[in-house]
């Protein structure tokens, strides 16, 4: 039999069998679960009120500011956390709330209409929820039993409630496995599913997980013994967190940093790949030559993962100075992202998915807009992994994040010799290294007015000269082009010319963005937190 109540008749079942325990004692066990009616049991004994419809037991300010205090590495993690899910599920009469050991009520997050109607039962900040004071409810059974819990309209003890589906879990200290919290999403549901209760439940494996997090990198910082030996070491040395947050660094890498002129070495952009590739394959050490600058400089880049379980915590970054020259000419990779990987069920996402799948089997200039965040470079990723040209590179290029100065180079390549500190061997562009596959220009509404016009010749002729070069190379490559900006205004403000607008607009893509998407919202939601739950 399922622990899990859907609305329909057995409800009104539930009623009457409240109705019958309130006013006779009767318990009816072949109606109501087991873990409510032990619970109503225990309301009962606590001469919890069953008509009460509000929580009148509320701490004042400087009460809830001492227990909040006492919960402080709770909160900095989970608020951030229950945020964004309360934000997930905008639109859907849900309220996000987050409760102590003792069923104290930290904060509710929810759009206005449910924290008003929050309000008007007392689940407030301060409010005690627990079966003492609220009687039956997911908060209170989730405190008592150390388990997650649903509870749906009646099965609620007081009346005030009954009109709500609750759906806690409780948070446990990863290190103590004390129970330290409890997370519950609640609302005045119309329709309940055991997804909600996933939802909850996983959310609370985050939260756990990063304050593993939390604990790790304050020992990183505060240990004094791993100070002194961090400080001895020779070598140029730099803790970051699985955020790319800087926790650690010594002497000699400030040293290093102040010789090469920068601030933070997650700047480099060698660095920062290798970075990325730890923690999307989770490799305990990667180890790669690097140049921090456009000297000759070399040095020899070490990374040491730190994993908690089987996630990574930390990376630490050892750098040891070599005197090569540096090779400018970067690998080209393959597609990141397949049609698979393409999260969501609504209409219009489902339209453009098809519509790409289709763009794969042609090898025309393909044009994808959306709004930043909407999956333009994922598309891009999975029309190349469908095509013909899956097996040749993917080259992705942010125009937008490239100086005006180097563009030019970066896309066409240089000969040897063509401007002060170029590679005495030359250097090939990003078109050349996307031969026989994928180009993706990201950003192109943010392509300057002299570098479209080279642009519209690769794409009339599909040649490409190189910066102090005359000889023309010939391409064998598909181009899909992006941006966020409205090209047709910017045609119309000189920005962009008109002849490469409408050259680019071979295949066209509309991504559509996520508030047009409310159909996604709560499968992504699940999706997210299990990829960020351990």
């Amino acid at each position: 039999m399922s622990n899990f109540l859907v609305y329909n008749q057995s409800t009104e079942k539930v009623l009457m069998a409240w109705s019958d325990y309130i006013t006779k004692g009767k318990l009816n066990q072949n109606i109501v679960r087991p873990e409510v009616l032990n619970s109503w049991k225990r309301s009962k004994d606590y001469s919890v009120d069953p008509y009460q419809n509000k929580v009148d037991k509320i701490l004042n300010y400087s009460q809830l500011k001492s227990v909040r205090d006492k919960n402080d590495l709770l909160l900095s993690i989970a608020e951030p956390k229950m945020k964004a899910l309360a934000e997930s599920l905008y639109g859907t009469d849900a309220v996000v709330t987050l409760a102590d050991k003792n069923g104290v009520i930290f904060n509710t997050f929810g759009d206005s209409q449910i924290l008003v109607k929050s309000e008007g039962i007392g689940l407030v900040p301060g409010s005690i929820w627990n079966e003492q004071v609220a009687g039956t409810n997911a908060v209170g059974i989730a405190l008592s039993r150390k388990k997650p819990i649903q509870v749906l309209y009646s099965e609620h003890f007081s009346t005030g409630w009954h009109d709500w589906s609750s759906n806690a879990a409780p948070i446990y200290h990863p290190i103590t496995k004390e129970l330290i919290g409890v997370l519950d999403i609640a609302g005045m549901f119309k329709n309940v599913s055991r997804q909600t209760l996933e939802l909850a439940i996983s959310t609370t494996n985050l939260i756990s997980n990063l304050i593993i997090n939390d604990l790790y990198k304050y020992g990183v910082t505060q240990n004094p013994y791993l100070h002194a030996t961090f400080q001895a070491i020779n070598d140029p040395i730099l803790i970051v967190d699985a955020n790319k947050n800087i926790i650690k660094i010594n002497s000699f890498m400030k040293t290093i940093l102040q010789q090469e002129g920068c601030e933070d070495l997650l700047e480099f952009k060698e660095i920062d790949q290798m970075i990325h590739h730890i923690l999307q394959h989770k490799e305990k050490f990667i180890e790669n030559e690097v140049s921090l600058s456009d000297t000759n400089t070399r040095y020899n880049c070490k990374m040491f993962t730190v994993f908690i379980d089987t996630d990574v915590s930390g990376i630490i970054i050892q750098l040891e100075k070599r005197s090569r020259k540096v090779n400018t000419v970067h690998q080209s990779t393959a597609a990141s992202y397949t049609f698979n990987d393409i999260i969501g069920q609504s209409d219009a996402l489902k339209k453009q998915v098809a519509l790409a799948r289709k763009a794969a089997q042609f090898d025309a200039t393909l044009f994808i807009s959306g709004e930043s965040g909407t999956g333009k470079e994922m598309f891009a990723h999975s029309i190349h992994d469908d095509s013909e040209r899956k097996d040749g590179p993917f080259v992705a290029v942010n125009c937008g994040a490239i100086p005006k100065n180097l563009i030019e180079s970066e896309l066409f390549g240089y000969e040897k010799g063509s401007f002060t500190g170029a590679d005495s061997k030359g250097r090939k562009g990003k078109f050349e290294q996307a031969q026989g596959g994928t180009i993706f220009l990201d950003e192109i509404g943010d392509m300057p007015l002299d570098v479209q016009v080279q642009l519209l010749r690769v794409l009339e002729e599909k040649v490409i000269s190189r910066v102090g070069g005359h000889k023309s190379i010939k391409l064998d490559i598909r181009i899909i082009a992006a941006t966020h900006k409205n090209l047709l205004e910017e045609v119309k403000q000189g920005r962009f010319r008109q002849d490469l607008y409408y050259r680019i607009q071979g295949i066209q893509l509309s991504l559509p963005p996520l508030r047009d998407r409310e159909d996604d919202i709560l499968e992504l939601s699940r999706y997210f937190l299990k990829e960020l739950s351990p």
